[in-house]
């Protein structure tokens, strides 16, 4: 087909062979085999799809190489484990690997992206112009070479990983339920650290004090017991952190997020910080007058009674406010929400998402990219997520506000 320049295969058993398209820019082959959370081409079934869904689902892997194809920028291979290898497609600057038999890869140097996801890689090469990886539930891999150009570095359920190289280049790093990672080394341009899902007491037990630091954020994590004085951090999440019971004072801290640590019982009063969310931590129960700051938000904080006079204070929002008889007169005021219980009404989810800036990150798979925020609280998610962040089936909840939706259509 003359002038093609994107290619989806979605389940389609009979085809053996991709054929060599001059000018294809995109090739994504999907092979719906073993029932994931996606959106189904050719059926009503906008979320789940099982084995029973014969007009998408592929019962066998017929295809099994890739062609060569010149100026390819993007390939995309989803359930194929009859693929054994990649070819060296010189140009291509985006390779999406899920549950493939894919053991090594070649050296793509004009390769950019690079994602591998439930896959039995045991070896990467070292691609020096390669800016984004992200690796989850290789079990084989037990080393990240020296990559100088990288810059994001997204590392989920590898238990063989044990070390991590001093990237010099490295601007972001994700760390998510890796246990055995023991040490976070000092990175020169690292300016986000994001760490989830850490139990094992042989894991990170520290944070480095990283110099140039901007955001910094600790979830689900039973072994992290310090925040250290990071000079220059201007943004910190603390998500389930059962062990940490201080927040130094950072000056320069302008976005405080805390959400279920039982240990803090303290807000620190910091000079300069813009934006305060405390999320069901019934162990705070003073707000300090804090200068300058412009956003509060409690939601669900039973045992904070007194809403102090901040001046300067533009938004105040507050979630089930049990005891808080009185908000002072705050001429600076611009916005004031109550909220005394959860709303039932039946929504749309589309319509209860706000398209999001490039800025964040999903906070269930943390891509960057596509992202939208709940109107209702401080969720950001994935458009393709949207519908693991949903607690039940049936109520169609939000997982962090709880807030019903209805059906996506």
């Amino acid at each position: 087909i003359e002038g093609l320049e994107e290619l989806l295969i979605c389940g389609c058993n009979k085809i053996k062979e991709i054929p060599i398209i001059e000018g294809l820019k995109k090739l994504h082959i999907n092979n719906f085999y073993d029932g994931e959370y996606e959106d189904c081409l050719n059926c009503e079934h906008h979320y789940y799809f099982t084995n029973e869904c014969e007009s998408c689902i592929c019962y066998r892997n017929q295809i099994v190489s890739i062609p060569i194809i010149k100026g390819l920028k993007k390939l995309i291979i989803r359930n194929y484990k009859n693929i054994t290898e990649i070819p060296l497609i010189e140009g291509l600057e985006e390779l999406f690997l899920f549950k493939c038999n894919i053991t090594h890869l070649p050296v793509i140097n004009g390769l950019k992206k690079l994602t591998i996801q439930n896959s039995n890689i045991y070896e990467l090469p070292i691609i020096e112009n390669l800016e984004e990886l992200c690796i989850e539930s290789c079990e084989e891999l037990i080393e990240i070479p020296h990559l100088p150009g990288l810059q994001y570095l997204s590392i989920s359920c590898c238990c063989s990983l044990e070390i991590l190289q001093n990237i010099n280049s490295l601007k972001k790093l994700i760390i998510d339920n890796n246990n055995y990672i023991k040490e976070i080394p000092e990175f020169e341009s690292l300016q986000e650290l994001i760490i989830y899902n850490l139990d094992n007491e042989e894991g990170i037990t520290k944070i480095p004090n990283i110099i140039g630091l901007k955001k910094l954020s600790i979830g689900d994590s039973s072994i992290i017991t310090e925040i250290p004085h990071i000079i220059g951090l201007e943004e910190l999440r603390l998500d389930r952190t059962n062990y940490i019971n201080k927040i130094p004072s950072i000056e320069g801290l302008k976005k405080l997020y805390i959400y279920k640590s039982p240990k803090i019982k303290e807000i620190p009063n910091i000079v300069g910080l813009k934006i305060l969310m405390i999320n069901d931590s019934l162990s705070i129960t003073d707000i300090p007058i804090i200068i300058g700051l412009e956003e509060l938000n409690l939601i669900r904080t039973q045992n904070i009674t007194k809403i102090p006079f901040i001046d300067g204070l533009e938004k105040l929002y507050i979630s089930n406010p049990s005891d808080i008889k009185e908000i002072p007169v705050i001429n600076s005021l611009k916005k004031l929400i109550i909220r005394s219980h959860i709303n039932n009404k039946r929504y749309n989810i589309i319509d209860n998402y706000t398209k999001s800036d490039n800025n964040l990150y999903c906070n269930i798979c943390y891509e960057y990219d596509n992202l939208y925020k709940c109107n209702n609280c401080e969720f950001y998610i994935h458009i393709n997520c949207i519908y693991k962040a949903l607690i039940d089936k049936e109520e169609k909840k939000c997982i962090h506000c709880m807030r019903q939706f209805s059906e996506l259509k």
